[in-house]
């Protein structure tokens, strides 16, 4: 009987010039035989002929079939296919919103709704014989997966069910699982994409495909279009030696993945390039800063900075030509648009001289339109007044054409540069005075024969001024050996505090005497679970001296200066990274104490050793040869705990003695923010920020490598 209803399902398909591939009949024949079947097979490729199958077989054998969708989307979707095909007096449909012929003998609902009738036994599954489940991989699935789980276990055992999907991994694990919850489960894989994929990477408006034409091997075009492009953007910089890199990285690259060998190297190859960029790269660019005086009024080249002066220096030249003016912006950078002597406009910026523009528009002398820019409105104008009061645009390539600079928004004025540049002599000389400015290469300064010097300066080498300042100069000094010393201790406590708590929980929990061990344990998570930098900045309210909790309900009102008391202070951060810290190492030490043999406290419990001794002779050693490389890494993250310090004291409160912004609670990074002056408390100091961060990497890798050296020692002596 079922091959004959098989053959006349088959004969419909072919009536249709639709021929049903093997796949497609052998599922068929499984639900035939009264089997459940786990169907896994591409997307496009027609499993949904199955699942009508299992439609067709309701409707002869005169049963109901129920036909599952993940959303209410799919579900509406599918009641509307079925109605057309089969008729609407036939099919239903019944979601949380929507429930239209809910008797009928095809019901086509949601996974959940299915889900909850079979658990309320509802009278709607009563002569159901056919069930399918479509996008069954939703098994795997965190939030969701429990609801086919219990949908598939709560079926009768007299509905045959139809597991539709096309990405399930583990299926003959799914499989398995099935045929030990339902009974006789055929399986049925096809491999076959009917429409093939293929992969493009979208640049701006077009397509390109990422793989050559009927090869795997990537398009050599395409994957050398960034490296060119970072070429391109370094050559265009004049940075020669990005240029160089980036060239080497790209032929590398292209060795390893356009040749058949090396197929190691192919994984390897992208993590390599990655370090390199993001680790090795960021080492030694901070090690060459480290050397340099790169900070306030020497942040660029020598170069830049020359032209940087004769552009500043500038005052109006009396009796000079006045030109009508708008102010324009060319995707974010300000420039002027004039009208020359001649009726042409010319636009320029900063950074590039006047030049002509066609087609742009003028009435009267006000120009109305540049191609390419967008003419400021007064509102804009008066948003960016001193940013446009300030700005200079050159008339030619050479300085001593004069600038164009404005007082009005509407009127060119021309300045002139009050230094004149001797590139021979490598000088500046004041015009107006006289004063000549001699380049001083040692600091890099223009520096007068009184002294005086220039306010814009260019990097220079400066050898170990810098790791000589951190010591010498009694500005840094002072409070860097404070500092120091602080941070030693705030890691050492750290790392003690939290995991003595810890260890003390998870002996705790660790007991099967002591109930609710699961809810206790996860209590205990719940500090963990909550971002760090929330924490820190809750526990800065809470004890504010004035309005903070503590001070107002433990203390009575008190005005305890928590966060204002260098000691108190501490003892803040300290007790703050104890809350935070503690539920990492709760896990850790909870995973650890179960991997210890209990035959061992066990034969110590029997040779009469009592439980601190058993601590101290049998969990501590073997707890700590399996967490020792955990407390090393945590010692080296509170050695640069950031966050925690910025978060809830800012490394306050300040030194009194102290020339710079450096507080009691800071540690030696936070110390390195507040001198690069990236908080805005102090002048721009990277060369001396690069010198102390690379101090601070000497410190960490040392004592990680001799904590690691020890630990290995103790494992091995173990």
């Amino acid at each position: 009987m079922t091959d004959l209803l098989l053959e006349d399902y088959r004969e419909s398909y072919a009536s249709r010039g639709i021929h049903l591939d093997d796949f497609q009949l052998e599922a068929c024949a499984a639900l035939g035989r009264g089997h459940d079947v786990l169907v896994c097979a591409p997307t496009g490729s027609g499993k949904t002929v199955v699942a009508h199958y299992a439609v067709y077989l309701a409707l002869a054998s005169s049963k109901k079939c129920i036909y599952t969708a993940p959303i209410k989307a799919l579900s509406n979707q599918k009641y509307a296919e079925l109605s057309r095909q089969i008729g609407a007096e036939q099919v239903g449909l019944l979601t949380g919103d929507q429930s239209i012929n809910r008797e009928a003998q095809i019901l086509v609902v949601t996974t959940e709704v299915l889900r909850n009738m079979l658990l309320h036994e509802s009278p709607d599954i009563r002569d159901v014989g056919y069930a399918v489940l479509d996008e069954v991989h939703f098994l795997a699935d965190p939030d969701r997966g429990p609801v086919w789980e219990e949908t598939i276990l709560s079926l009768p055992d007299h509905v045959r069910l139809a597991a539709l999907s096309a990405t399930v991994a583990n299926t003959e694990e799914l499989a398995a699982w099935m045929r030990s919850v339902r009974g006789a489960t055929d399986v049925v894989v096809s491999t076959k994409r009917p429409v093939p994929l293929a992969q493009y990477v979208n640049v701006g408006r077009k397509l390109f495909p990422l793989y050559r034409a009927g090869t795997l091997d990537p398009d050599p075009a395409l994957v050398n279009a960034l490296g060119i492009y970072i070429i391109a953007a370094a050559f265009n910089e004049g940075s020669w030696i990005l240029v160089a890199v980036a060239a080497a990285v790209l032929g590398i690259v292209d060795y390893v993945y356009f040749s058949r060998k090396h197929l190691a190297a192919k994984y390897l190859t992208p993590g390599l390039v990655f370090l390199a960029i993001f680790q090795v790269f960021v080492i030694l660019y901070t090690g060459y800063i480290a050397f340099t005086n790169y900070g306030d009024r020497h942040m660029l080249t020598k170069e830049r900075a020359t032209e940087a002066l004769l552009l500043t220096s500038t005052q109006r030249v009396e009796g000079s030509a006045q030109y009508p003016l708008a102010v324009v912006d060319a995707g974010g950078e300000l420039g002027f648009a004039i009208v020359n002597d001649d009726g042409a406009v010319l636009v320029g910026t900063e950074d590039a001289p006047f030049v002509a523009v066609k087609n742009a528009q003028v009435s009267g002398k006000r120009i109305t339109e540049v191609p390419g820019y967008e003419i400021l409105t007064p509102a804009q104008i008066g948003a960016r007044q001193a940013e446009i009061t300030a700005l200079r645009v050159p008339m030619s390539e050479d300085p001593g054409d004069g600038f164009i600079g404005t007082q009005t928004a509407t009127t060119g004025f021309v300045f002139q540069s009050t230094l004149k540049h001797d590139a021979v002599a490598d000088t500046l000389t004041d015009i107006t005075t006289g004063k000549v400015y001699h380049a001083d290469s040692s600091e890099g300064f223009y520096r007068a024969d009184d002294g005086e010097t220039l306010n814009t300066g260019w990097r220079v080498t400066v050898g170990f001024k810098n790791f000589a300042d951190a010591f010498g100069d009694a500005r840094y000094a002072s409070p860097f050996l404070k500092v120091l010393v602080w941070t030693f201790a705030f890691a050492f406590l750290s790392v003690a505090t939290t995991f003595l708590l810890g260890m003390f929980f998870a002996l705790v929990m660790n007991d099967e005497r002591m109930r609710g061990r699961k809810i206790y344990r996860t209590i205990m998570l719940l500090p963990y679970a909550f971002p760090s930098f929330m924490t820190a900045f809750l526990f800065a309210g809470m004890l504010n001296p004035k309005y903070g909790f503590f001070n107002q309900v433990l203390f009575g009102g008190a005005e305890i200066g928590w966060l204002t008391d260098p000691w108190l202070a501490k003892l803040s951060v300290i007790l703050v990274n104890l809350w935070m810290g503690f539920p990492y190492m709760f896990l850790i030490c909870t995973g650890a104490l179960q991997s210890i043999p209990s035959e061992l406290n066990e034969a110590a419990e029997i040779d009469g050793a009592g439980g601190l001794k058993r601590w101290r002779y049998i969990t501590l050693p073997q707890l700590m040869i399996q967490v020792t490389p955990l407390l090393i890494s945590s010692f080296a993250f509170n050695f640069n705990n950031f966050n925690l310090i910025y978060m809830l004291t800012r490394g306050g409160p300040q030194f009194a003695d102290a020339s710079v912004p450096v507080g009691s609670t800071d540690i030696l990074i936070s110390m390195v923010y507040q001198i690069s002056g990236l908080s805005g408390a102090a002048t721009k100091n990277y060369g001396l920020a690069s010198a102390m961060s690379i101090l601070i990497f000497v410190i960490v890798g040392t004592i990680s490598l001799i904590s690691f050296r020890r630990s290995r020692s103790i494992e091995g002596a173990q």
